[in-house]
């Protein structure tokens, strides 16, 4: 897998911005993979960065092993939303300027079938809201403990509560904001539900933050007739749920069944899969 940084100017942010690409150009799955590939854009969550993503789950591993780039923009506790008055542009840097300037770079698929749009908390409520409101660019949309409702979710859990004024300033008051497209379920009902990107989701059991919302969410999502799927599992809202899930979502996204795919290949025979081994098994057999 190349690990790709790429710093340039954005004119939807108004200053220079880093992103980090992930290329499947190893054989670690047994075959090379063939671009243009298929790419996931994805998102991560508040206080955290594409860095942190990448050092902590593997995205690496997943992305080469079901042959699908990953590109990975910082979002800067944005929510993924526009506010022009401020350039503060995350959407459109999101799913206009990001997406050009990767597909001018980079070997990546330009269709929608091939695209995809994920997240995790923060980031993941960043996926739902536009992956809906963008459905021309991203045929599935990928959504790890996405936060639904942050109003919610700062009365409920008060020791982790957004402030306020950062509230106010992200959406509103809480009656505007759920009247807006920025209120999921409002995005996710626009338009005709055909059009919209397939959606996985996952949340913890135990995720005090948002396992109520996505469950509600998903129920919503049900009804208006999108092709919606949401996996539980023992765990929080942290990376200790979230890592054993990777093979979950990119299965998802690369149309397999989970675990069909997950063991890395080492090429000892010059690209013979019957004769190598598997690399985790050799990871395993050295610890």
């Amino acid at each position: 897998m190349s690990h790709i940084t790429v710093n340039f100017k954005s004119k939807a942010l108004m200053r220079a911005v880093t992103y980090h690409v992930l290329l499947p150009t190893d054989e670690a799955s047994g075959v090379m993979a063939e671009p243009p590939f298929k790419t996931l854009y994805f998102l991560n969550g508040f206080t955290s960065s594409a860095q942190e993503l990448i050092e902590y789950l593997p995205f690496r591993k997943q992305g080469e092993l079901k042959h699908i780039a990953v590109v990975m923009p910082d979002g800067e506790n944005s929510f993924y939303l526009d506010h022009a008055e401020r350039y503060s542009n995350y959407s459109s840097y999101v799913t206009k300027e990001l997406i050009e300037e990767t597909r001018r770079l980079l070997p990546l698929s330009t269709k929608r079938e091939d695209t995809f749009l994920g997240g995790l908390s923060m980031g993941g409520y960043g996926a739902l809201i536009n992956g809906a409101l963008h459905r021309d660019l991203f045929s599935k949309v990928a959504c790890m403990s996405p936060v639904i409702d942050m109003f919610r979710m700062s009365r409920e859990l008060p020791a982790i509560a957004l402030k306020d004024s950062m509230l106010d300033a992200l959406f509103g008051t809480e009656e505007q904001f759920k009247s807006s497209p920025m209120y999921p379920i409002n995005a996710w009902s626009e338009g005709n539900p055909n059009d919209l990107p397939e959606l996985y989701m996952c949340v913890g059991q135990q995720d005090a933050m948002v396992h109520d919302q996505i469950k509600e969410f998903y129920t919503q999502v049900r009804a208006i007739g999108a092709s919606v799927q949401l996996d539980e599992a023992p765990g929080e809202h942290d990376l200790g749920f979230w890592d054993p899930l990777m093979d979950d979502v990119f299965s998802f996204l690369a149309g397999i069944e989970p675990g069909t795919k997950n063991h890395m290949f080492c090429d000892l025979n010059n690209g013979d899969p019957t004769s190598g081994l598997h690399m985790d098994r050799v990871i395993d057999s050295a610890s």
